[in-house]
């Protein structure tokens, strides 16, 4: 119902009775703990899902959990932890192992596909476009069998491979990657998520096209609708004033 905290209200009240119930079966256990540490992340409530998700590592090393389906997703969350708090490097590592465990012991799985896009823009946002394209580039497959060409993680890889595609100079190939997944982008209507990344890659592809003003009006726009989507956004609105302070460079260069 969109009541993100509420939801997470609950799950942490009934947290002992959940280990409780729980006792003799580590996996549910495993998987309660990462679905809510991920929830935490996402409504940027730091401080508890950080202790959440040191309650939950020390469960799952003692259940042997760690490296399990719900192990990985708490790796997940504690890199988008990281990520939140500032610390990409630290994020990227975290993905980086992640995706090595799962490849390992899971192969080819929607699983993967989804790591290798998380750890693609963590690459991303250490100027390692060329890196970021090669995991894209092999979550694409997975996600298209996986998922379906009409689902979010097969949007979402297409408009990661637009912005590296764009930060490396192949402007034609990023415009026709954005544009063959924007329908999806914009499904969630003009104030989602999506719709906020697509803009942003679409400033992207305009400042590298040298289109200052376009590439700030759709910077602007995507602003507004990343504010207005909240804890989920965070790591978005963070990542407006460097793109910005990149076109009024270039604009004082151009002058």
């Amino acid at each position: 119902e969109g009541k993100r905290d509420e939801g997470i209200d609950l799950l942490l009240a009934n947290m002992a009775d959940a280990e409780r119930a729980y006792a003799g079966s580590a996996g549910d256990l495993a998987t309660r703990y990462a679905n809510l540490a991920l929830h935490l992340v996402e409504a940027n409530r730091l401080a508890e899902g950080k202790a959440l998700i040191a309650r939950a590592a020390a469960s799952n090393a003692q259940t042997g959990q760690s490296e399990s389906q719900a192990g990985l997703s708490l790796m997940l969350a504690r890199a988008g932890m990281a990520a939140r708090e500032g610390d990409v490097v630290a994020a990227e590592t975290i993905m980086r192992r992640t995706v090595a465990i799962r490849r390992q012991r899971m192969g080819r799985s929607f699983g993967l596909a989804v790591d290798l896009l998380t750890h693609a823009r963590l690459v991303t946002q250490l100027d390692r476009p060329a890196e970021a394209l090669v995991m894209l580039d092999e979550a694409a497959p997975m996600a298209l069998e996986f998922f379906g060409p009409d689902t979010p993680p097969t949007w979402m890889i297409g408009q990661g491979r637009a912005d590296a595609l764009a930060m490396l100079g192949r402007l034609d190939e990023a415009e026709r990657a954005l544009e063959a997944v924007m329908p999806g982008l914009k499904s969630g209507g003009p104030d989602g998520l999506m719709a906020g990344i697509a803009l942003r890659s679409r400033a992207i592809i305009a400042l590298k096209r040298g289109r200052l003003d376009a590439a700030d009006e759709a910077l602007t726009a995507a602003d507004r609708v990343f504010r207005k989507v909240g804890p989920a956004a965070v790591p978005y609105v963070r990542s407006v004033a460097p793109l910005r302070a990149t076109i009024t460079a270039a604009r004082a260069n151009s002058t």
